[in-house]
């Protein structure tokens, strides 16, 4: 293996090595990685230095079911590579990368890239494909809160001030919130018709609440009468960034909308936390579904969303999806449910 490049598995050593990254956001992090992998994964940090900067590229690898090759993907959210310094010289990076590859037979990537992180385009260019998803919605909280509100549609704006009188948001940090989200969570995604990839064990949820690399805020929708949970979201938080990262209904609350109180929770919770952007999200897959308009009655600005797809090891790879249709946007291909 090239000496500039580090394998670091570690939480110690990852943790004083993402130091040295100022734009690193929660899902750089390990104790985020730590509760995104399933049994038989290794969460992994490959940290290269060159003579004028550095990368870093957080990974889980995976193993390929049936087979002795593994595979690599970033974590549910937003990841992808981190850079400081200079631009790597005759694409070191690339090439110690498609080294690491070989050494530990890993047949892809599959990365969800960082819209708030642009260079990341730069340092992957050549290497696999970079392909567009669609968009996200963002609040700009270095706004003042006047031109924040300003950017909600007035239905939305109305809606919000009239179900505040109806319920409110409360922040809870005890031992019993993970099961309660969990709880409202599995509830919305069981009546929409999530696939199993959209549902996480309670033990996801606790480990969000006690990290400390990160903040993860449970946030929840209370009607004025009853105390009721009616609605509930996470809000993760890494300066200077804070994303919009699960939420649920219970069917009783519906009538109430209490997703709309609890984004207007979030931003003004991250605003006066000091983090400078909200990230609202897209629309499932991508799409300019529902999900995506509910979104976009908070905000006008956006920023692409775009994924990596990487074949480092292109016969192992046609060998995996021999047989299968290649016409589809499912990658890897050889894991389509």
């Amino acid at each position: 293996m090239n000496e500039k490049l580090r394998h670091i598995e570690d939480p110690g050593q990852w943790r004083e090595t993402l130091k040295r990254f100022p734009q690193a956001d929660t899902y750089h992090c390990v104790a985020y990685h730590q509760a995104n992998t399933r049994p038989g994964d290794r969460p992994v940090l490959l940290h290269y230095a060159h003579a004028r900067g550095e990368v870093a590229l957080p990974l889980v690898l995976q193993p390929i079911p049936k087979s002795t090759y593994w595979d690599a993907r970033t974590v549910y959210g937003y990841g992808g590579p981190l850079a400081i310094g200079q631009p790597c010289p005759d694409r070191g990076f690339q090439q110690v990368l498609a080294a690491f590859m070989q050494e530990f037979r890993a047949v892809s990537i599959f990365a969800r890239l960082h819209p708030f992180l642009p260079a990341q385009e730069t340092l992957l260019a050549g290497l696999g494909e970079i392909r567009n998803k669609g968009e996200v919605v963002y609040l700009d909280l270095q706004a003042r809160e006047a031109e924040i509100r300003g950017q909600f549609q007035a239905r939305n704006r109305s809606q919000i001030n009239h179900y505040r009188k109806l319920s409110r948001v409360v922040h809870r940090t005890d031992a019993e919130a993970p099961a309660l989200f969990k709880e409202i969570y599995d509830e919305t995604m069981a009546r929409v018709g999530a696939r199993r990839e959209y549902f996480f064990p309670l033990e996801y949820y606790r480990q969000l609440l006690a990290a400390r690399d990160f903040r993860a805020d449970f946030l929840f929708a209370e009607t004025r009468d009853t105390g009721e949970a009616i609605g509930a979201a996470i809000l993760l938080r890494k300066h200077p960034y804070a994303h919009y990262h699960l939420s649920g209904t219970r069917e009783a609350g519906l009538a109430l909308s209490p997703s709309r109180l609890l984004i207007d929770h979030m931003w003004r919770l991250a605003k006066k936390e000091g983090q400078h952007l909200l990230n609202l999200g897209g629309g499932l897959g991508g799409r300019k579904d529902g999900l995506y308009q509910f979104k976009s009655h908070f905000s006008q600005l956006r920023k692409p969303f775009r994924v990596w797809q990487y074949i480092a090891l292109p016969e192992v790879y046609g060998e995996l999806t021999q047989g299968m249709d290649p016409h589809t946007d499912y990658f890897p291909l050889y894991r389509r449910p």
